[in-house]
């Protein structure tokens, strides 16, 4: 059984390795904002954060489970568990393809750019601007968006509306 905490100062290393061996944006990794995942033998075997941006944006960011442990649903309870410490709106972006897997949490795709909070979008730009270049390399068709979680939508009342999804990272 996995168990979700808080991070501590000893999970710092094995945060920024789970973070870089993702692929995902490696700034902002302090240990303080993160939540955990152990493996029944201790290991930690997924991590997540809420990031605050200068303004005050909140973010959810730095989701990611070793390859090992991935389609076991760690990262939703993850999520669960970052969603649950919050009292605010919350915002993400992500990859289009994976907008599903967000929506059981209560978060929804904001239609334009003039939706997002100053302080998130300036990172968001950042984050386009590397997956053009990705875009360039790989030849694919990857997509940003960018979803907000409003503070009085609670994540287990949108999951009973939701189908589940064919699968989750």
């Amino acid at each position: 059984m996995v168990t979700i905490r808080a991070a501590t100062v000893a999970d710092q290393a094995r945060i920024q390795a789970i973070v870089r061996a993702a692929r995902i944006n490696p700034r902002a990794l302090g240990w303080q904002h993160f939540m955990v995942a152990n493996s029944p033998d201790g290991a930690v075997v997924g991590v997540g954060q809420v990031k605050e941006h200068r303004q005050g944006t909140r973010e959810i960011a730095s989701i990611a489970v070793t390859p090992s442990h991935m389609k076991m649903g760690i990262a939703a309870l993850l999520i669960d568990a970052l969603v649950a410490r919050e009292a605010g709106d919350l915002f993400l972006y992500c990859e289009r393809g994976l907008s599903h897997f967000y929506r059981r949490f209560g978060f929804l795709e904001l239609s334009g750019d003039h939706l997002v909070p100053a302080d998130l979008l300036h990172e968001v730009k950042l984050a386009r601007f590397a997956m053009r270049v990705i875009r360039l390399i790989r030849r694919s068709e990857l997509q940003l968006v960018v979803m907000r979680r409003l503070a009085e939508r609670h994540p287990a009342t949108f999951r009973a509306m939701l189908p589940p999804p064919a699968d989750s990272p």
